[in-house]
């Protein structure tokens, strides 16, 4: 959790944003769940790197 902290802090630094409106960027910017799958059925299979190492 302290790691996600970092990450969104840093970012809402970089974008110059307050809290609340970090939140609104990540909501008007983000995808739904449909679009992801569509994406990731667009790109192809991905490998499994666990997989490959063993």
């Amino acid at each position: 959790m302290a790691k996600r902290g970092q990450y969104f802090r840093r970012l809402a630094q970089r974008l110059s944003l307050t809290p609340a409106e970090l939140d609104t960027h990540l909501v008007t910017h983000g995808i739904s769940n449909e679009e992801h799958l569509a994406l990731l059925l667009h790109e192809g299979p991905q490998l499994d790197l666990f997989a490959e190492a063993a």
